[in-house]
């Protein structure tokens, strides 16, 4: 019987220590600077992957089309000083996976699943304050590798920006992005712009090692825009949400997980040559991981 009650009494003992903890780690406790910390010759590995599901209806015919994304990133610090860092990105078993589906099952599916070898050794060199923005970025000489890795928004989920200023456990500070996507074959530019809310939650150990916890969310989602190709014009008017979770290494500044997703409802309108309307619903689902074997 006194077994037992010992036992009882030592769970308890535990139970409370482990809240305890809990309870020390989310409260504010002092201001913490997050800031890159590189050094020349630093090296970093990831994978990273990007999930697109759409959802449309044209002509009465709906639709869904899965397109992912996926690619490896050896990178490599060229230049570290007090307020640049200069990175070379090299990318390589870059693969991608296309599913259509009609609802008619009359209709017959398409599925493809290719290599993209030719982007294997591309180069990107990117340049970041100390804040992790990034001031500058020379895409290679690569251009088709350059549309494709830009379109996966790779470089922008790498790296979280931070906050001037020193930030307590529950912190937040915000920031307004805009992504640009230009017409291929015609005129014209579609923008999205996010107004993005960062959230500091303190520190957490994953992947063995020690990180800033960063929850990201959306204020404001705006997607408008025109196009032009062979006759037909397409504006472009849409909404969304944006949500990002990320775990960056407390000791570089350098992220070593983020997990993120985008929704976004969008019309597209036709006129011209044909005049039609598209509604179209899309869930993009992101993962940017430190790769942690050796070389």
């Amino acid at each position: 019987m006194m077994s037992v009650s010992r036992t009882a009494h030592f769970l308890a003992i535990v139970l409370v220590a482990s809240l305890a903890a809990h309870a020390t780690e989310m409260m504010p406790g002092d201001a913490t600077l997050l800031r890159l910390r590189l050094q020349k010759n630093m090296t970093f590995r990831y994978d990273a992957e990007t999930t697109t599901s759409q959802q449309m209806s044209v002509m009465g015919q709906d639709m869904t089309n899965d397109i992912s994304y996926k690619v490896r990133i050896s990178m490599a610090v060229a230049d570290a000083t007090l307020d640049r860092s200069s990175i070379t990105c090299t990318f390589s078993d870059a693969k991608t996976s296309v599913s259509v589906r009609g609802m008619d099952e009359n209709v017959p599916g398409m599925d493809t699943t290719m290599a993209l070898t030719q982007f294997d050794g591309a180069t990107m060199t990117m340049t970041l304050d100390p804040t992790a923005k990034i001031v500058s970025v020379d895409r290679g000489s690569n251009s088709e590798a350059s549309s494709l890795f830009s379109s996966m928004r790779i470089m922008e989920r790498i790296n979280t920006v931070f906050p001037v200023k020193e930030v307590r456990i529950g912190d937040s500070w915000i920031r307004t992005v805009t992504d640009t996507i230009a017409s291929g074959q015609g005129d014209g530019h579609i923008y999205t712009t996010m107004t993005l809310k960062n959230t500091y939650l303190g520190v957490r150990d994953t992947m063995g090692v020690r990180c800033w916890l960063i929850e990201t969310e959306s204020s404001s989602f705006d997607q408008r825009g025109t196009i032009s190709t062979n006759g037909i014009d397409m504006d472009v008017d849409g909404s969304g949400t944006f949500r990002s979770r990320c775990y960056v290494e407390e000791k570089t500044g350098m992220t070593v997980i983020t997990i993120g997703d985008v929704t976004s409802d969008t019309r597209m309108s036709l006129s011209g040559q044909q005049e039609m309307i598209i509604p179209v619903d899309t869930h993009l689902t992101f993962t940017v991981k430190r790769r942690t074997e050796k070389k």
